[in-house]
């Protein structure tokens, strides 16, 4: 995010981080099959089947979303986008674990007569969460306007049972409802270039999170999923250009690794290590890829493997360290980290993932200060992803730590200076 939008982020304080409250509550009912949402009273219908039991499902991934409704209101929007990314944010605050959008569109794309069974096989996810936006609109009348933003939800595990939906209908008639913290991370915080944007945006993180408030919480929280592994967005991986891709042109290691096509990659950069047995760049992605797949002691060999032919990068100790953790090595995780970290001492998902190690070492006062010097770093330049990240860590390990809790009320006190109050 650039400069340009801070007078944005001035606008909503840290009571609007923390609260996420709107002028009016809904209500919340819990039906045998939710139905239309009522456009006078706000609304939350949802149903939980009697088999859903939340601890027992480790991952849910992000699926489709698609556009049930036929109005031409906010075209310039790209709705569905919009709403996918919403609810991926929201949901990434309920301790499921989760599966990059860029593999699951990737999975889906490849597969696209297979079975919502077939497809979470092959994420190794338990459950697919997908949606409906069944109004998108904005009423004109004689002094005011109301926009309305309507969004049914489902979640079906692998034999096809729907373990739980929701409806909501948000709209603005209710007053004015702050952005949560959740839409710095779908990305609606910086996008809108107009108030009229901006009331919609607010319509989808509304109807997101009234909606996913009722998809209960798993209780269990397990710290190695929340280490971050995706591919590095700056200064990391070269993407091949989309035009590239369309006229046919074979793709490179790396674009198929950041389109989340991640056997291909790992085929490819096999094939660039056969050919040439010195290419320590290729080694890397094969590690990124190895890591992506869950093949993790593959995944320390092809890291090792790129140290050694010299690609010493804060990316390659990263990627090390986050396999060693997944195998639950936390000492070489940590010294793993911490040399990336030395190497890149101002890189907020650094000190994010180091956080995690820590935390998942029960060092939870070394947790506590790593993310809030995210937090902190994260502050610094505005990148609102890892701001968001690192403030609901710090928010859910101060439930255990005072430390933590400290640290946080410290952070929220950061972003509320920024923001100018």
């Amino acid at each position: 995010m650039n400069n340009s939008h801070i007078p944005k982020f001035r606008s909503f304080t840290l009571l609007a981080l923390m609260c996420l409250y709107a002028c009016k509550t809904p209500t919340y009912t819990e039906v045998s099959e939710p139905g239309k949402a009522e456009a006078i009273k706000p609304e939350v219908q949802y149903f939980i089947a009697d088999k859903f039991a939340a601890d027992n499902l480790n991952c849910i991934a992000v699926g489709k979303v698609r556009n049930k409704h036929t109005g031409d209101d906010f075209e310039n929007l790209d709705q569905t986008l919009l709403v996918r990314r919403s609810l991926f944010g929201v949901l990434s605050a309920k301790n499921y674990g989760d599966i990059e959008l860029s593999r699951v569109d990737h999975v889906l794309k490849e597969n696209e007569a297979a079975t919502t069974a077939e497809i979470l096989k092959i994420l190794n996810c338990d459950a697919m969460l997908s949606a409906e936006i069944l109004e998108f609109e904005n009423k004109y009348y004689v002094a005011y306007s109301i926009t309305s933003v309507e969004l049914k939800t489902e979640l079906t595990d692998k034999s096809g049972n729907t373990l739980w939906s929701a409806r909501h209908k948000a709209s603005s008639h209710e007053g004015a409802v702050p952005l949560s913290p959740f839409s710095i991370i779908s990305g609606t915080f910086v996008a809108a270039t107009n108030r009229q944007d901006e009331v919609a945006f607010q319509m989808i993180d509304a109807a997101s999170r009234r909606i996913l408030k009722t998809l209960p919480d798993r209780n269990e929280i397990d710290v190695v999923n929340e280490i971050i592994s995706e591919i590095p967005k700056a200064d990391g991986l070269k993407v091949s250009s989309a035009s590239d891709e369309a006229l046919g042109l074979n793709l490179s290691a790396e674009a198929l690794l950041a389109k989340g096509a991640y056997e291909d990659a790992l085929a490819e950069a096999r094939a660039n290590i056969a050919a040439n047995s010195d290419d320590a760049h290729a080694y890397y992605v094969a590690a990124r890829a190895s890591l992506m797949s869950g093949k993790y002691d593959e995944a320390i060999d092809f890291n090792l493997a790129a140290l050694a032919e010299g690609f010493e990068t804060a990316d390659a100790y990263s990627s090390l360290g986050i396999a060693y953790l997944k195998i639950d090595n936390l000492r070489f995780a940590s010294a793993a980290i911490e040399k990336a970290k030395q190497l890149e001492p101002t890189s907020a998902y650094l000190h994010y993932n180091l956080g995690v190690v820590r935390e998942a070492d029960q060092k939870f006062s070394a947790a506590a200060n790593a993310y809030f010097d995210a937090g902190n770093l994260s502050l610094k330049q505005n990148d609102l992803d890892r701001l968001y990240r690192s403030f609901s860590s710090l928010k859910k390990l101060g439930s255990r730590n005072d430390d933590a809790q400290r640290r946080y009320l410290q952070l929220a006190a950061s972003i509320n200076k920024r923001a100018g109050n």
